[in-house]
């Protein structure tokens, strides 16, 4: 008999997470998104009550820049879809 072990997918997703670095948190007018990932990622910024606020689309192996100049001060969630994964980031707009 063949015996079948399930892997966690943990280490793997960790790592997966890792492609998609945000920086600087929290931002003041630039809020820049690497993607190390080997697929374009689609970026949304939405307010606290989930509304779309930017969005904008990263290729792989590429540093894309988001612009926060017009937003007011406060909390937001960047959302980032690779592939058929979703990486959720809390972000904080200073002013």
């Amino acid at each position: 008999a063949v015996e079948v072990y399930p892997t966690s997918g943990v280490a793997e997703a960790a790592q997966e997470e890792q492609d998609i670095q945000v920086f600087p948190n929290p931002a003041d007018n630039e809020l820049w998104i690497q993607n190390s990932a080997g697929a374009p990622a689609f970026v949304v910024l939405s307010d606290a009550l989930g509304r779309e606020l930017l969005s904008q689309t990263i290729s792989e192996n590429v540093t894309g820049k988001l612009d926060l100049e017009s937003l007011p001060s406060s909390s937001y969630i960047l959302t980032c879809h690779v592939n058929d994964k979703t990486f959720i980031r809390r972000v904080a707009k200073l002013r």
